[in-house]
């Protein structure tokens, strides 16, 4: 279990726990890394912090249990009925030569060196929607530095302020009209 309290003494603080389940012969080995030698591996990452749960750490751990009571296949077909409606409710589509097949590093790299490629705009607007809708599902908005944030100590401690920061965040998804995410700044 790592665990964090990440703003200072009161602050929320934080759990996530890892559980990996290796489908026929293999191996994991823990130690500073996670080290999985399989054919085939579930792993289930489970957090929470104590803005919802006192006790966080029942709570990661009820969560892994209840993950891994499911075959792969259920938690995929949840997860796609849960994000699939949300997706399909805005789409843009704006012509021009599909480079779709190319790998997106490279796609980036000849946009940097000037050429146009309209489908990556598309392809980045509904990246754009599927991470707000994804840091907004827990019922908490979307905060100043999101769920996918690098630091260990993020800047302005990744607080929910409510003020135009907030706001910000959700001016995009005015614009595609996301329902079933939570609509507090929007």
């Amino acid at each position: 279990m790592l665990k964090a309290q990440i703003g200072g003494r009161g602050a929320v603080e934080a759990a996530m726990g890892v559980k990996v389940i290796v489908n026929g012969a293999g191996s994991v080995n823990v130690a500073d890394e996670i080290e999985v030698v399989a054919h085939e591996a579930v792993i289930i990452i489970a957090a929470e912090t104590t803005s919802r749960h006192a006790n966080i750490d029942s709570a990661v751990l009820d969560k892994l249990e209840a993950a891994s009571k499911r075959s792969w296949d259920d938690l995929w077909s949840r997860y796609v009925n849960i994000f699939k409606p949300l997706m399909l409710r805005s789409a843009l589509t704006l012509g021009g030569n599909s480079k779709s097949e190319m790998p997106t590093d490279e796609r980036l790299l000849q946009v940097k060196s000037g050429e146009k490629d309209n489908d990556l705009i598309a392809l980045l607007y509904q990246y754009s929607r599927y991470l707000l809708v994804s840091c907004s599902f827990s019922g908490l908005p979307a905060n100043l530095r999101g769920i996918w944030n690098p630091d260990h100590q993020p800047i302005w401690g990744s607080k929910y302020t409510t003020n135009v920061n907030l706001e910000m965040n959700y001016w995009g998804g005015r614009s595609y009209e996301s329902p079933g995410v939570p609509r507090a700044a929007t």
